[in-house]
C-alpha cells in the first residue's frame, strides 16, 4: 500500500468521468480487530451505494460496487495505524494509505474528495530534532507524519588525546553556560577533555545543522539531559532553536524511542507554525486594507476562475454542498448532499486552486478576522503565468490524463 504520489495527485484532479468515489477507511479505530474493520468498510459502502442510487440505474450501481466490494480489505493493507483511502470511478481504481487519521467516510460526486488529504498535499511542518547523548549526536528530521534519522555525530576521545598529550589534574570542571556556572563531577579522563574538546565538538555539530537548516523556517528542537543542551545553547548559532525541548536523548535505531520523540517534537512544533499562522492572519488583515481579499464563496470562486487568485485560505472541517460551473462562474450551494452530482464547493476550490498552482493555507475560524470557510487573495492583475495556466488547463484534461491513466495501475 502506497502513500498518493504527486503524478497520482494530478490526475485525481483531473479525473471527471462521474460518478467518483472517495472512502475513507480509518484503519486506527479498528486496532487490528478484523470483525470491526469489516463491519466498518461494509457500512462505508454502503453509504457510497445508497447514493449513487438517487442518479444512478441499480445494474450502474453494482457496475461500479462489485470490484471493490471484491476486494478483502484486510489484503490491502498490513498497516493497522492511519486511514485507507479508496477512489473508485468508470475508468479508476486506486488505493492509498496515509499515517494521518481521518473520519470515515464516504463521498460520491463528480469529482474525487481529496480535502481530508490536504495536510498531506501541502508542505509538511517540518522540524529538526538534535539529539545529544554525551559523546554522541544525532540529528533527525520529522514532519506530521514521520521522523528519520538524517546523521550521526560522535567524539573519538583517543585521537584527542594524542593530539593534546596532557593529562589531567583532577576530575572536577567548570563550564560556562548561558552566563551560569556549572559544576559537572565525573571521571578524571572525561572531565579534563570536557570542555575543550566538547566545545569544539559541539562548534562542529553546529556547523553542520546550520548546513542541514540554512535559512528555512523550520524549528530546530534539542533532545538530551539538560547538562548536554544547555551546554549546546550556549554555542548554537542557528535562529531556528526553539526554547522548548525534549528531556531524554533518541535511541537511534530504536523505532519506539524515535515514535515517543516524534510525538514530543510535534508538540514543540506547533507553536512555531502557530505563530506562522499568526501571520497568516495578518495578510488577511493587510489584503482587506488594500482591496485584494476576496470573502466568501462566490468572490473566491470569480477570483480562481479569472486566475487572479495567489493564495487561497480555507476551513477543512466545514463542508458547502452544490456545483459549481467554473466557465461562468455561477455555482448552486446547500448545507446538504442532495444527490451523487452534488460536491463540497471548498473541495472543489482546492482542487482548482492545486491545478492554477495557487497557495493554500488552512485556517480556522478567528475571532481577529472576518472569517468566511472560503477566502482568496489576489493580485491586482492577473499574472502573465496565471494566464497561461488558465488557457492550458483544458489540453491539460486531455493529454495528462490519457498519460496517467496508462501510468498508474
Amino acid at each position: 500500500m502506497r502513500e498518493l504520489k504527486t503524478e497520482e495527485l494530478q490526475f485525481l484532479l483531473l479525473e471527471d468521468t462521474a460518478p467518483c468515489l472517495s472512502i475513507y477507511i480509518p484503519l486506527s479505530q479498528s486496532l487490528g480487530d478484523e470483525e470491526e474493520l469489516i463491519s466498518c468498510t461494509k457500512n462505508l459502502f454502503i453509504n457510497a451505494e445508497t447514493m449513487l442510487k438517487k442518479n444512478y440505474q441499480a445494474r450502474f450501481v453494482e457496475k461500479i460496487m462489485n470490484p471493490i466490494k471484491s476486494k478483502k480489505i484486510t489484503q490491502l493493507t498490513e498497516q493497522n495505524r492511519g486511514t485507507l483511502i479508496l477512489f473508485k470511478s468508470p475508468s479508476f481504481e486506486g488505493y492509498y494509505h496515509t499515517p494521518k487519521e481521518v473520519a470515515g467516510n464516504s463521498f460520491v460526486a463528480d469529482s474525487f474528495h481529496i480535502k481530508p488529504l490536504l495536510e498531506d498535499l501541502l508542505p509538511q511542518e517540518d522540524f529538526f530534532v538534535l539529539s545529544l547523548n554525551g559523546d554522541k549526536s544525532e540529528l533527525f528530521h520529522g514532519d506530521n507524519r514521520s521522523m528519520k534519522h538524517i546523521e550521526s555525530f560522535s567524539l573519538n576521545y583517543e585521537k584527542s588525546y594524542e593530539k593534546l598529550s596532557i593529562l589531567p589534574e583532577n576530575g572536577m570542571r567548570i563550564y560556562h553556560s548561558l552566563g551560569k556556572l556549572i559544576s559537572i563531577a565525573g571521571s578524571k579522563f572525561k572531565d579534563f577533555f570536557g570542555e575543550p574538546l566538547k566545545r569544539n565538538f559541539y562548534d562542529s555539530i553546529n556547523t553542520r545543522v546550520r548546513k542541514f537548516l540554512g535559512n528555512r523556517p523550520v524549528p530546530l528542537i534539542l533532545a538530551g539531559a539538560l547538562t548536554d543542551t544547555e551546554r549546546y545553547r550556549y554555542i548554537n548559532s542557528s535562529h531556528q532553536l526553539r526554547r522548548g525541548q525534549l528531556k531524554n536523548a533518541i535511541i537511534a535505531g530504536n523505532q519506539n524511542s524515535i515514535d515517543f520523540a516524534h510525538a514530543g517534537a510535534r508538540i514543540i512544533a506547533r507553536s512555531f507554525y502557530k505563530n506562522q499562522k499568526l501571520k497568516a492572519i495578518s495578510k488577511i488583515k493587510k489584503a482587506e486594507k488594500n482591496g485584494t481579499l476576496r470573502v466568501g464563496l462566490a468572490a473566491s470562486i470569480e477570483a480562481l476562475r479569472k486566475c487572479q487568485a495567489h493564495t487561497l485560505f480555507v476551513n477543512r472541517d466545514e463542508f458547502l454542498w452544490g456545483r459549481i460551473d467554473w466557465k461562468s462562474g455561477h455555482h448552486t450551494s446547500h448545507p446538504y448532499q442532495l444527490n451523487a452530482h452534488d460536491d463540497d464547493l471548498i473541495d472543489d476550490c482546492i482542487e482548482r486552486a492545486l491545478l492554477n498552482g495557487v497557495k493554500i493555507i488552512p485556517i480556522e475560524k478567528s475571532p481577529l478576522i472576518f472569517w468566511e470557510p472560503v477566502m482568496a487573495i489576489c493580485s491586482k492583475e492577473a499574472s502573465p503565468l496565471s494566464k497561461v495556466q488558465a488557457v492550458s488547463l483544458s489540453l491539460l484534461e486531455k493529454t495528462n490524463t490519457i498519460a496517467l491513466r496508462h501510468q498508474i495501475t
